[in-house]
This record gives C-alpha cells, sequence and structure tokens, in this order.
C-alpha cells in the first residue's frame, strides 16, 4: 500500500518537511501545470482539483508527498472516496501553526504597506479571508481525524 501525506496549506518542500524522506515530493500546483488542465475560470479548476489529484496519485507507484492538496473537508471526502479501491491510504495531514499563520498576515501587512495601491485587499480584508479559511481547515482537520488520520499543525 502506497502511503500518501497531504498538505493544506504547506509547500511539499517547507524546511520543516525536510525530515521527510524516501518520498516523492510533488504541489498541487506543479500537477495542474504538468497536466495543463482547459478551464475557463478558477472555479471551474476548484472543481476539477480532485480529479488532477487522483490522476497524480494513480499514475504513480511510490509514496506521495502533495503540498497544498486540499482546502476543505469535502476535498478530503471526496479523495478518500476516489482513491477507496486503489493501492493508495492518506496516512498524515499537515497544516500551518498559528506562528505561521501570523507570519502569512504579517506579510501581506508590509506589502500592503509598501505596494498598496497594486495589491486587491485590505490588509482587514485579507485577515478576514485568512480566518475564514482557517474556520474551514479546522473542520477538515477534525474530518481527517474522524477518518483515522493523523494530522499535524507544523
Amino acid at each position: 500500500m502506497n502511503k500518501l501525506i497531504l498538505t493544506v496549506d504547506i509547500d511539499a518542500n517547507d524546511n520543516a518537511l525536510g525530515h521527510i524522506v524516501d518520498i516523492h515530493k510533488i504541489n498541487y500546483g506543479e500537477i495542474v501545470n504538468s497536466m495543463k488542465p482547459k478551464f475557463d475560470s478558477p472555479e471551474e479548476l476548484f472543481q476539477i482539483r480532485i480529479d488532477l489529484l487522483v490522476r497524480e496519485i494513480n499514475k504513480s507507484n511510490k509514496d506521495l508527498l502533495i503540498g497544498l492538496a486540499i482546502e476543505k473537508a469535502e476535498h478530503l471526502t471526496d479523495l478518500i472516496k476516489a482513491i477507496r479501491s486503489r493501492n493508495h491510504e492518506i496516512t498524515k495531514i499537515f497544516y500551518s501553526n498559528d506562528g505561521r499563520r501570523k507570519q502569512k498576515i504579517e506579510n501581506y501587512k508590509k506589502e500592503h504597506e509598501m505596494h498598496g495601491r497594486w495589491l486587491g485587499y485590505t490588509s482587514e480584508e485579507v485577515e478576514e479571508m485568512n480566518n475564514a479559511f482557517y474556520t474551514k481547515v479546522e473542520i477538515l482537520i477534525d474530518t481527517a481525524e474522524n477518518f483515522g488520520i493523523e494530522c499535524a499543525r507544523i
């Protein structure tokens, strides 16, 4: 059985994941770029996310760490259903700890101070979106744990 390790909001090559070796590491964006799917809007790409992940998983005969793979509980449940009959198992999910989350907001605030007229959102709007995203992440983590998948903040 091949194991799958997923991250929610962490790059597969992040230093915090450097201890994970003997596994093929790839980010969701690399999967999209390699498959060059046809879509007209970001919403369409969002809808085919699981299909693209499943194609990548199915063509691999190795253990995989897929960075930035899933964003909400529905992604996880759909992925589990899609790979259930195959020789793959999601064994772990990594997601950002509070320090990483705060650092992302601080980085955006600095960027906004320097380049505010070019950025599409105010710092407050970004913070609200970030909070909404991490509310979904907490639901995702609860769902994963209910499936018996180990979850870790890094």
